[in-house]
């Protein structure tokens, strides 16, 4: 966690965007302090002190003005609620000192797929991954063809970068591979990092191992049933004719053979 005392702003940037966190003045210096450190130690790789950057949507942390009672609201189950912030325009939200780290997470999650939706550059997919020689390697596969199985075996040897979605970015000319900066199943370390991505495997459990080639018409049938996030982007056909990216893998669960699901992964 970064060494920091308490701080009046902070400053979360992923990809292009800046969100300011403007923490007010409180008699409770205690649940200033706190919060702040659980946020620079949850989203550290994320956190900065200062930005030259324009902002898009400021956060500000302050006290209830009034018992938390009374900002008690009927849900729509029908359950009783207290609101944990509030739009006090479409780029300015009001929150406070007694929420949660996770709470706080909701309301960042919120922020960033809006973002993502607006600049129409990225899509996500349902997949894990990890990291092979700095490239990712992303599994794909319908539930129980192995997608965390894989990850397991082979985690001793690669680190493991996403255990449920993996955000797709069109840079340019090219398509790198990000975490989401949200909490998941599995916690792996953050890594407010872009990577280039080295093979796209479909996973198919079998006695044996092996790597097959996809061809172009399957793929882009095949990919779009993986997407979890901005399906219509006209960037998800562009990376499925990347046909020099996606495989088959046909892999076992055997011990034995893992050197050479190894050597096929790391290709």
């Amino acid at each position: 966690m970064k060494n920091m005392t308490s701080t009046k702003m902070l400053y979360f940037r992923f990809l292009s965007l800046t969100i300011r966190i403007v923490f007010t003045p409180t008699l409770r210096s205690y649940v200033h302090q706190s919060i702040q450190k659980d946020i620079l130690t949850y989203f550290e790789p994320y956190i900065q002190k200062s930005s030259s950057h324009l902002v898009d949507y400021t956060i500000v942390v302050g006290n209830r003005k009034q018992p938390v009672s009374e900002y008690a609201q009927i849900l729509k189950d029908n359950s009783l609620g207290v609101s944990l912030y509030k739009f006090i325009h479409s780029k300015l939200i009001e929150t406070y000192y007694d929420i949660s780290i996770l709470q706080f997470h909701s309301i960042l999650f919120r922020l960033v797929m809006e973002y993502l939706k607006q600049k129409n550059s990225s899509f996500c997919l349902h997949g894990s991954s990890m990291l092979i020689n700095d490239k990712v390697v992303i599994f794909l596969g319908k539930s129980g063809t192995g997608k965390s199985t894989i990850s397991h075996l082979l985690r001793d040897s690669f680190p493991p970068l996403t255990d449920d979605q993996i955000l797709i970015v069109k840079k340019k000319n090219d398509f790198l591979a990000y975490q989401l900066p949200f909490f998941s199943k599995t916690m792996y370390p953050m890594r407010n990092v872009g990577y280039k991505i080295r093979r796209v495997l479909y996973l198919h459990k079998s006695q044996n191992n092996s790597l097959i080639p996809i061809i172009l018409k399957r793929n882009s049938q095949l990919l779009k049933k993986h997407l979890t996030f901005n399906h219509h982007s006209p960037h998800v056909a562009v990376f499925g004719k990347k046909n020099e990216l996606f495989y088959d893998l046909f892999f076992t669960k055997n011990r034995n053979s893992l050197s050479l699901l190894h050597e096929l992964v790391s290709q």
